[in-house]
């Protein structure tokens, strides 16, 4: 399961004086951190609506995390029945499933979806159970899905915070994060008669071409869920989330809540999983060994609140031999009194144990078994000693 827990400090940040408007036209609206998960802007962000082809964020998780991407797909009959966003497969077209998470999640591909859906679970069927589990595992309790494309349903719904958190999960994968933020792709796949088919693939998220900072992620559009959009958005090594579900403008109130969200907060990163904290010296080993943080920590706040961090390093292992990836600290940080997060602190490299040190322990060892081979001889002697004599008359 493509999942990483993130610790984050939860501000209070609603009471505080922000220097800059919002406007918005969507009915329902969030913005959040990436890193931390913190809310920076919501309205109206736990209203169940329907989300379009937003639903594909989390079909794309399912195939992610239950598929093979260089599989070849045999394609039913089911994906020709579907409209009206399509890539125009045919029964017995052969495509990779990487190529079919490609055309789903940049064009927006229906049929791609159902291909994929049917290869993974089974059928559609069995592929939605699959969604909706990860849904609520991811945390995302008030979303229900009957499908894996969005085409409207009266019993298919989410909402703009439980999108922002499957969001946020599967830009942790970086083949979505990495197809979400291609404008323009093309991709191939053999139809039926043996015969190459291509097509070239526009992103229907326009912000990709509008938005200098933009990063991805899945547009969706019915009559009946308006004009949807997940996009997220990055300056410098910050970057941030936001939903709108159904918007006459997605795109504009997309960047009025990055906007809002850049010009008004800060924020500290204190931590990455993919970032060296530090480098450290083991006993015994004259080279220094990477130390990473088991999770993300990030601290987001207005720009007129100053907070003063205290930060804490307590390290409990510095003695080889120590295994990559093994808890060797703690890592807490503490804003105020009131406020704390921390996380564990993982080695990034083995350490074998030195000369000196195998050499220890081995005459530990050695020790150990001539105090042992004692004991047991004065055992054994003590009972031949003890053993009755019998005297023969």
């Amino acid at each position: 399961m493509v999942k990483r827990l993130l610790f984050c400090l939860a501000l209070f940040t609603s009471f505080l004086s922000i220097s800059q408007p919002l406007t918005i036209e969507a009915k329902s609206a969030i913005l959040m951190d990436y890193l931390s998960g913190q809310i920076l802007f919501s309205y109206n962000a736990d209203a169940k609506l329907p989300p379009a082809s937003l639903t594909k964020i989390i079909s794309a998780l399912v195939i992610l995390e239950r598929g093979n991407l260089d599989d070849i797909v045999n394609v039913g009959i089911n994906p020709e029945r579907i409209e009206p966003s399509v890539l125009g497969l045919k029964r017995g077209d052969k495509i990779s499933l990487r190529n079919l998470l490609t055309a789903m999640l940049v064009r927006s591909a229906n049929d791609a979806a159902i291909a994929a859906a049917e290869y993974v679970a089974g059928s559609e069927k069995k592929f939605v159970e699959l969604m909706n589990e990860e849904a609520r595992k991811l945390g995302a309790y008030n979303s229900h899905f009957v499908n894996c494309h969005g085409l409207h349903h009266p019993l298919h719904y989410t909402t703009a915070y439980d999108i922002a958190i499957l969001t946020r999960s599967a830009l942790h994968n970086p083949i979505f994060a990495s197809i979400v933020a291609t404008p323009r792709v093309e991709i191939s796949w053999m139809g039926k008669d043996g015969k190459e088919k291509k097509a070239v693939l526009e992103n229907t998220n326009k912000l990709l071409n509008s938005y200098p900072y933009a990063t991805g992620v899945k547009t969706g559009f019915t009559s009946q869920a308006g004009r949807c959009l997940s996009a997220a958005a990055r300056k410098g090594n910050w970057q941030l989330i936001c939903v709108v579900l159904n918007s006459p403008n997605p795109f504009q109130d997309a960047i009025n809540l990055f906007e809002y969200g850049f010009n008004n907060f800060n924020a500290y990163i204190l931590a990455r999983t993919d970032v060296p904290l530090e480098y450290i010296k083991v006993q015994g080993i004259p080279s220094r060994i990477p130390l990473f943080p088991e999770n993300d920590i990030c601290f987001v706040f207005p720009k007129n609140f100053k907070p003063t961090i205290d930060v804490k390093k307590h390290l409990y292992k510095t003695k080889s031999p120590i295994k990559k990836g093994e808890n060797i600290g703690i890592l807490k940080a503490t804003i105020g009194r009131e406020y704390q997060c921390q996380t564990k602190l993982l080695a990034g490299a083995n350490v074998n144990p030195s000369f000196s040190q195998r050499i220890s322990s081995f005459a530990k060892f050695l020790i150990f078994f001539i105090f042992l081979s004692l004991f047991l001889l004065r055992l054994w002697e003590e009972r031949r000693n003890n053993k009755p004599k019998i005297f023969l008359r």
